[in-house]
């Protein structure tokens, strides 16, 4: 089994929905609690990228592998561009860049991937090493603007939720009806690993 884990390297600059969009959504006006709904907003944000497995707006992203698989799935997608950076420690352990003509990066589909190019193969890494491959890339839609409209209304829906009801919620009929429609609306969205 090869791991894989992705880290933000250059975060985001917005997030998919605006202080003045989640304010309407949620009826308030004034500024009293702006700073509460910036909160709200970046942490449905980040469950709704968490359980889509995408990343919405723009950001520098590096994921790292133990040992090169056949074909390196990029996650968090969309990847929105094929410039890639792809490191890895050698046999000696020494941190090596590796060509960009020694591999092709393909933005089809769904998911961005990355495969060793005609000819070519991947190098040996050194066994035994966290980490010993890493890729940097930029994924996301671009804009908030960009974000498609059911992750929003998802992210929404959590920031309306958790607005109205500042404390844990026992389970019950309003609880499970907002559960649902989240996970509803992030599914159309979800992203499944190979």
């Amino acid at each position: 089994m090869i791991e894989r884990n992705v880290t933000v390297v250059t975060p985001e600059t917005a997030c998919p929905i605006s202080l003045s969009e989640a304010k309407e959504h949620l009826r308030v006006e004034g500024s009293a609690e702006d700073a509460f709904i910036v909160r709200l907003i970046s942490a449905a944000t980040e469950f709704a990228q968490l359980r889509s497995g995408r990343q919405y707006v723009t950001a520098s992203l590096k994921q790292s592998m133990e040992e090169f698989p056949e074909e390196i799935e990029l996650l968090c997608p969309p990847l929105q561009s094929t410039t890639v950076v792809v490191t890895y420690a050698d046999d000696n352990g020494i941190v090596q860049t590796l060509s960009s003509a020694d591999y092709q990066v393909s933005k089809t589909g769904i998911v961005g991937r990355i495969k060793p190019a005609y000819s070519k193969s991947w190098p040996t890494t050194r066994i035994g090493v966290y980490n010993a491959v890493e890729v940097v890339y930029t994924a996301g839609y671009g804009a908030g603007s960009a974000v498609p409209g059911t992750a929003k209304q998802a992210i929404l829906l959590l920031i309306g939720h958790w607005y109205t009801n500042r404390e844990a919620v026992l389970t019950g009929p309003l609880s499970k009806a907002i559960e649902f429609a989240v996970d509803s609306l992030l599914a159309m969205e979800r992203v499944f690993s190979l």
